[in-house]
């Protein structure tokens, strides 16, 4: 029998949040376009219409069995949407789309593929044979065996590198006995936090863009005030601070101020973590995104050598239980970085920052408080 490789390549949108992960596509003259869940009698796009726009033909091509692939396109691009199989080269037992006539020969290089989107913590499998290979593909990554979880939930776990959490929902096939607007609740569940995350991040983006460098300067100037007046300050010798970028409460002058009396560290991204340098302003160069971070050969700080961390962020809200949730831009690596510190970590931002509430997952660091100019 044929071994047939995957005749489509992983659609992988640099800020994806979540891949979705079949088995494989069916042969190719059942496709209705040249895209994930080609299958016309495949419910997959109709769910998310549903989920979406309330209405299940909003993918579809008026007048034609096709879906609109331009649409789904830009739509899974907005959205932070990923897309490829668990397999990437198969043997076809019987010549139709079953999942209980595949036979995986190859599987898909899921590490390689979350090394391209940083901010993807999400893998959801849609079908039984997607799962049955993803836990078999996340449980060698893992280093120790990963339960499927049941359809409608989801596990986490740390593999590649990250944290990562796997939902399994319903398969989207006709021959999965699950009404149309059941399995829409599945995926509708599914979307809430990452959606509520990613439009708190475009309203940040709007208000940063309105935000004037006259009320930036004046809300740094009494946010440094603030820090440099609390016990916790006065009493570090090492202060972890960042190296700002646009819409950060801006730190180098703040540095050039104190790193005479403290020890500064400042983070440098290696790999998917943090690691510690001491601030030196000789031995600054571009680093991850193109921003300034020590060089490699600083000298190493050990998080346990810190006595206050002062963290950006992109919003902080107060929880109910008197912490702070913080919002990042979707790598994980401050969620990564601050359970190895054993001293008070505190955000910093701009008052704009701040809003009533954070969505906050099983991986989500809080901190201990906040320092801006309206909180």
């Amino acid at each position: 029998m044929n071994i047939e490789d995957h005749p489509l390549r992983p659609f992988l949108p640099e800020d994806a949040n979540t891949l979705f992960l079949g088995s494989f596509p069916p042969p190719r003259e059942r496709w209705s376009m040249e895209f994930f869940y080609p299958n016309w009698i495949n419910d997959f796009w109709r769910v998310m219409g549903l989920v979406f726009y309330s209405d299940p033909k909003h993918f579809e091509l008026p007048g034609r069995k096709a879906f609109d692939r331009e649409a789904i396109v830009r739509f899974a691009t907005r959205k932070g949407l990923a897309f490829f199989d668990t397999a990437s080269r198969v043997r076809r037992l019987k010549g139709n789309a079953s999942d209980a006539f595949l036979e995986i020969v190859e599987p898909s290089d899921i590490g390689g593929m979350l090394s391209q989107m940083p901010a993807c913590h999400r893998l959801v499998t849609t079908g039984g044979k997607a799962a049955e290979e993803l836990q078999r593909i996340l449980s060698t990554a893992a280093g120790k065996e990963i339960s499927i979880p049941a359809i409608g939930s989801c596990t986490h776990l740390e593999a590649f590198g990250r944290e990562l959490s796997w939902f399994r929902m319903p398969s989207t096939s006709r021959a999965y006995p699950l009404p149309l607007e059941k399995k829409a609740a599945f995926y509708r569940t599914l979307f809430t936090t990452a959606l509520a995350k990613k439009e708190i991040r475009r309203r940040m983006k709007e208000l940063q863009n309105a935000f004037t460098p006259e009320q930036a300067e004046a809300e740094c100037t009494r946010i440094w005030a603030e820090v440099e007046a609390s016990e916790a300050f006065r009493k570090a010798r090492t202060v972890l601070l960042y190296m700002d970028i646009p819409g950060e409460v801006a730190t180098r002058a703040f540095i050039d101020r104190w790193k005479g009396e403290k020890r500064i560290a400042i983070p440098l991204v290696r790999g998917n973590a943090l690691e510690l340098k001491e601030f030196d302003a000789g031995r600054l160069v571009p680093g991850y995104k193109g921003i300034l971070e020590p060089s490699e050969d600083s000298h190493t700080v050990q998080p346990g050598e810190t006595d206050l961390a002062l963290v950006p962020g992109v919003a902080f809200a107060r929880t109910v239980d008197g912490r702070v949730a913080r919002l990042g831009r979707g790598g994980g690596f401050y969620d990564r970085l601050l359970p190895a510190l054993k001293c008070p970590c505190i955000g910093v931002c701009y008052s704009y920052r701040v809003v009533d509430e954070v969505p906050v997952e099983d991986w989500d660091v809080t901190l201990d408080g906040i320092v801006t100019s309206s909180f």
